[in-house]
């Protein structure tokens, strides 16, 4: 989990889920996990998969019954600050991560369409794409990796911020696969620590930063994601940015008081609704922070 990374709890079949709150110095956003503080229930960030009114509730007698796939444990991970266990699944083609104790899934394999568009559009407001240099908060399951190393030429360069050493593990196996095994390429980094660390550690270093923690900006309601969306938190990002550069953020659900506070930080503020997957569903806030 890269410090400063979010990531859905959420049940992939259309029920209410969870996200975790994470920021700063523990994150699962991939997971990619940040500075974790509590759970909380939400609206989830990957729920579009619901059943159309149309469809019977009776199959036809011709029709062979579905057959129910189980999850399958395949892997366990402490949360560094006693922030709980992740459990990794198996089901099926597609994968999952669980926290323990929480209803739902924190992500799953088969909904990440917001996360995908977080890259592409942030990487697409950039005046260089082909050569840019791209920092994301939190590894999660490579998507988000995978659509910035689309975006990027051959001299572009992405580097990821993972809290827990188990989910780069889990990257660089078959579920890495599902994100076309991001890691294989040259053009990504991995560094398992706090994103917000990294972000403080630079001057006009980055032309994007990507960051997919928590449930957003509500996110600030807890003591422990302060420090990342701070404004302080905010004018690192700015800092660490190069000129014209995008600092992207997303949310379950727009937050005024967050677009006022990136303002406030310096940042020039777009707005974005992009649907969690497909072209259905469940719909995504994402703010594109531009450094004049």
């Amino acid at each position: 989990m890269g410090v400063t990374n979010g990531l859905g709890v959420s049940d992939p079949f259309g029920g209410a889920g969870w996200r975790r709150s994470c920021i700063g110095a523990q994150t699962m956003e991939g997971v990619g996990l940040a500075a974790c503080s509590e759970m909380r229930p939400k609206v989830s960030r990957r729920t579009d998969r619901q059943m159309p009114a149309s469809v019977p509730r009776r199959l036809s007698a011709h029709l062979a019954p579905m057959r129910m796939r189980i999850n399958k444990l395949l892997d366990t991970a402490a949360i560094p600050g006693n922030g709980g266990e992740l459990r990794f699944y198996q089901r099926g083609e597609e994968y999952s991560i669980e926290v323990v104790g929480i209803a739902g899934e924190l992500m799953s394999t088969a909904i990440h369409g917001s996360e995908d568009a977080l890259a592409e559009i942030a990487i697409g407001r950039l005046p260089s794409p082909a050569d840019a240099r791209v920092l994301v908060g939190g590894l999660g399951m490579g998507f988000t990796l995978a659509a910035a190393l689309k975006c990027v030429g051959e001299k572009g360069k992405v580097v990821v911020a993972e809290l827990v050493p188990e989910v780069v593990k889990w990257n660089q196996g078959p579920m890495g696969d599902r994100a076309g095994a991001p890691l294989r390429d040259p053009r990504a980094q991995v560094v398992v620590s706090d994103v917000l660390e990294l972000i403080r550690k630079e001057r006009a270093a980055y032309d994007a930063i990507l960051l997919d923690t928590d449930n957003g900006p509500e996110g600030l309601t807890q003591a422990s994601n302060d420090r990342l969306y701070s404004h302080r938190g905010l004018r690192s990002a700015y800092d660490a940015l190069r000129p014209r550069g995008v600092l992207a953020v997303w949310s379950t659900d727009a937050h005024a008081p967050f677009t006022k506070k990136l303002g406030m930080a310096g940042f020039r503020v777009q707005e974005e609704k992009v649907h969690a997957h497909g072209a259905k569903g469940t719909r995504h806030h994402l703010w594109f922070a531009t450094r004049p």
